[in-house]
């Protein structure tokens, strides 16, 4: 056999690889589009859904303002086994607000499998509560997440944990998952995989977001402020920020994003130019609202994907390619 003969049966081969890899890539695309298109038709076919909708709602905390729950999505594809966990923390500027603004994206992502915690936090409007009174609740929140595994038979994995958040609740979820007062977080914060946040606060100082709120020295806002709190090892982080955003200015988007970059966190920055405070975490029925809800979902499902997913099996795909390569070789 010449010389000439096997390079061009070795390319011959290689380009056919090529072929049935974008093949099997194209079809396994399509299909996860349509099933993603499954389940948003699901989610929008509910009117007036919210935290009444949840599968179990359970008291985790007490405190001298009220009793504080969180609501629990069961995943609807898993029939064994563990599966990841995602807490999400609801915005309003830890003011007002309510878990139900995470209700839609809850079911999706049960019908994603995956299960979702969303827990009420203490608020100033109703509660006369501060900033840190809301970080002490999302921790307490996790803190039972973290304990109860199990619970009525709900088997979610405290090794794959993801923690989901919009405006102060990005805020609130990053604190959580980084100011290391939760008990049973392996080093700290090992058992978090990943951060998705939407139009954050980053920056808590005096010269950040909150007038103060949250102390004016150092040693007072530093251990709540997620500027300050990130770190080389964290998980990697999803986040988004509208340029036209007048809550949250950009520039701090803008600030977090080059301190990651430093650190080497691994992380992928959406910025939004025509968006303002809303880069889709939350559902609406305005049909603007309803498509940045649409295309982040389906950002944040891509995302999530990679980084909780358990170790696959070999993919027919992946098999494929090996018995092709195996083949080349003996020729």
């Amino acid at each position: 056999m010449t010389q000439a003969f096997v390079s061009r049966y070795v390319a011959t081969n290689i380009i056919g690889l090529f072929v049935l890899i974008a093949c099997f890539t194209l079809n396994s695309t399509l299909h996860a589009l349509d099933n993603a298109n499954d389940r948003i038709l699901e989610v929008i076919s509910h009117n007036g859904y919210n935290t009444s909708n949840a599968d179990k709602t359970y008291r985790y905390a007490s405190r001298p303002e009220r009793d504080l729950n969180l609501h629990v999505w069961k995943p609807r594809t898993v029939t064994s086994g563990t599966a990841p966990v995602i807490v999400m923390y609801h915005g309003g500027g830890w003011n007002t607000g309510s878990p139900s603004a995470f209700a839609r994206s809850a079911l999706y992502f049960a019908l994603s499998g995956y299960y979702v915690v969303t827990p009420e936090y203490r608020l100033r409007d109703t509660d006369g509560t501060t900033p840190i009174d809301a970080a002490h609740d999302s921790e307490a929140a996790l803190q039972w997440v973290i304990d109860n595994q199990g619970i009525d038979g709900m088997n979610w994995d405290n090794q794959r944990i993801a923690l989901m958040g919009s405006s102060a609740g990005s805020h609130l979820a990053m604190v959580t998952g980084l100011g290391g007062r939760v008990e049973g977080l392996e080093n700290g914060d090992a058992n978090i995989l990943a951060y998705t946040l939407f139009n954050s606060v980053y920056d808590v100082s005096p010269e950040g977001y909150g007038n103060g709120r949250l102390g004016t020295k150092p040693e007072e806002y530093e251990p709540y402020s997620p500027h300050h709190l990130i770190h080389e090892d964290m998980a990697p982080i999803f986040f988004t920020h509208g340029e036209k955003d007048t809550s949250v200015p950009h520039t701090q988007a803008l600030a977090f994003d080059q301190k990651l970059e430093d650190l080497g966190v691994e992380k992928l920055f959406r910025s939004y130019a025509h968006f303002g405070h809303s880069t889709g975490s939350s559902y609406s029925t305005d049909p603007l609202y309803q498509k940045r809800w649409m295309y982040g979902i389906y950002n944040v499902e891509n995302f999530l994907e990679k980084q909780l997913a358990a170790i696959p099996e070999p993919s027919s795909l992946a098999l494929l390619s090996l018995s092709m390569i195996a083949l080349i070789r003996r020729k």
